[in-house]
């Protein structure tokens, strides 16, 4: 139920990157709202909202979407590695038909009928207790599946949209009954309202910046009708997403209205300095989504997992080039500390990029949920030691952290089992070789001979998987 809700209100929250094709080309956008000028971020599946301004957007990746046009439709819209079209929506049918299963249906069935049989004059009441009867589990079924499941959007002429998903009509066909079946179900939404939040109170503990949203989009759910989204202010949580229905649409005002905002070299997205050697070179670290392209200067790095803990050592490799591929945890050895001088350029996740072959031994990880979503996590496992990118002695490293929370787009290593006892240093030194194995680059695997994933020289290799001339090949 509880994920159910952050899956609903997700993908809501996500259409506030959807503008239209009449004066747009696909690529990638950020949303800012017309009334308060706050730009929409999503971190994390519990922590979204237009609650960040211009200026720190340029650093936020959550603010960044992957977004391809229809007619007044979006077949693409990608933000944190998710795509809520074509993966977001999908699940949350399957995550509804889960929920409610044959008994369950059963049950609201039931429930309908005693409203009806309550408050509907007789005669009407013989004519519907008998439709909803005959609406079996599998009309349910076929409904959900069935359901419109597009994100729309509408130009008001001046370059600003409305946003809206359809919410479905009520699933009895009958004709002149329908419309008036619409009324009743209607209404009998209204009487649920207060438990409805009740509910709400229940599962949201421990949430609770998520109630103004959750209560927003309940209070406004009605058959056959659009649910636009606006931006609300919460006295305790401050700007949050919410929702207005067709009725209450017109008093918005200028929070039901978006601006569509490309990523371009003036509206970037960049990199800060996070750390700085003894040499006046500044470092950072970034996991993405979406493919990017460095500025000129900037070098990326990943370490392997061939670590020696008894030295506090770890390898580093640098990547060929100037892209990064998608969900590619890095360092970054900047141009700079100014984020202006670090600039990320999106690349479309169709664009074609050379195979990394060599980067299956990336010790670099980024946290993602089970729909590949990149969000914030917390440490849960006392087996393992988290570092994360900091500095000692003078140089680079990643560091011992004892924090409890990874913010998104946050990479860290770990050490497990005996290596985390072994390492008693707190940190890992980047180093180019480990007990005499040197670390293989791109240009170092163009001469036939035969390399492990770890990229170590192999002279008499067995069956297995390999990498000859910068490509995987499988020996037989």
């Amino acid at each position: 139920m509880m994920r159910k809700l952050y899956i609903c209100c997700l993908i809501a929250a996500m259409s506030v990157f959807a503008l239209g094709a009449s004066a747009q080309r696909d690529g990638f956008y950020r949303m800012k709202n017309v009334a308060t000028d706050h730009v929409a971020n999503i971190s994390d599946l519990t922590h979204f909202a237009p609650n960040v301004t211009m200026e720190e957007a340029y650093t936020l990746p959550g603010t960044v979407a992957d977004v391809a046009f229809e007619d007044v439709t979006l077949s693409k819209l990608v933000i944190q590695n998710v795509d809520a079209v074509n993966t977001v929506i999908p699940f949350m049918k399957e995550m509804v038909l889960e929920t409610i299963d044959e008994d369950r249906f059963a049950e609201m069935k039931d429930t309908m009928i005693l409203y009806v049989a309550s408050y509907m004059a007789a005669d009407m009441a013989d004519l519907v207790i008998p439709l909803i009867q005959n609406f079996t589990y599998e009309d349910f079924q076929n409904y959900v599946t069935n359901a419109d499941a597009n994100l729309y959007y509408e130009d008001t002429g001046d370059g600003r949209y409305f946003l809206y998903v359809k919410t479905p009509k009520f699933p009895l066909n009958a004709g002149i009954l329908t419309g008036y079946l619409t009324g009743i179900a209607n209404g009998y939404l209204d009487r649920l309202r207060h438990r409805i939040e009740s509910l709400m109170d229940m599962y949201l503990v421990g949430r609770q910046y998520l109630k103004p949203v959750a209560y927003s989009l309940a209070n406004n759910i009605y058959f056959d009708d659009k649910l636009y989204l606006i931006e609300q202010n919460d006295n305790t949580y401050g700007a949050q997403f919410g929702f207005a229905n067709s009725k209450n649409i017109s008093q918005m005002g200028e929070t039901a209205l978006w601006n569509l905002m490309p990523v371009n070299d003036v509206d970037y997205l960049a990199v800060e300095g996070q750390v700085v050697d003894n040499d006046g070179n500044w470092y950072s670290s970034i996991a993405l989504g979406f493919q990017v392209q460095l500025a000129e200067g900037m070098k990326a790095f990943y370490l392997t997992d061939a670590v020696d803990a008894n030295k506090s050592e770890v390898v580093q490799k640098e990547i060929e080039g100037d892209m990064i591929p998608a969900m590619t945890p890095v360092i970054l050895k900047l141009n700079g500390p100014s984020a202006a001088d670090n600039k990320l350029t999106p690349i479309q996740m169709d664009t074609e990029l050379a195979d990394p072959v060599y980067y299956d031994d990336n010790g670099l990880k980024c946290a993602t949920d089970s729909l590949g979503l990149l969000l914030g996590f917390s440490l849960d496992a006392p087996d393992k030691r988290y570092y994360v990118l900091g500095y000692v002695d003078g140089n680079a490293c990643m560091v011992e952290t004892t924090q409890t929370f990874f913010e998104a787009n946050t990479p860290y290593y770990f050490l497990t089992d005996d290596k985390k006892t072994k390492e008693k240093n707190g940190y890992l030194k980047f180093v180019s070789e480990i007990n005499g194995i040197t670390a293989v680059t791109a240009n170092d695997m163009t001469d036939d001979a035969v390399y492990d994933l770890q990229g170590r020289r192999v002279v008499n290799p067995s069956k297995g998987l390999y990498i000859v001339n910068g490509k995987k090949v499988v020996r037989p």
